[in-house]
């Protein structure tokens, strides 16, 4: 697969590219739930993922869908381990 070019960067994701244009819809990035697991036990591949989207994309938002706060709320009664019960 070919890496895109800085100038289809630009056409087609200015954010990506640096550019924030007016009136750019906000962009949000979902996680799922091993990955806020993994972010609460500080897996460092996570945490160096976190890392290299906020300095990529600094006005991107970390939005959690409620299915995954209903999966972490049972995970919290009824995890098969007490480590996944505290995360």
């Amino acid at each position: 697969m070919n890496q895109p070019t800085s100038e289809w960067l630009v056409l087609k994701c200015p954010s990506m590219a640096g550019f924030d244009l007016p009136g750019d819809k906000p962009l949000r990035l979902a996680v799922d739930t091993n990955v806020l697991l993994d972010l609460a036990d500080g897996v460092e591949a996570i945490l160096d993922a976190f890392a290299v989207l906020d300095q990529r994309l600094p006005a991107s938002d970390t939005l959690v869908v409620p299915s995954v706060l209903d999966e972490l709320a049972f995970l919290c009664d009824s995890a098969d381990t007490a480590r996944v019960r505290q995360s």
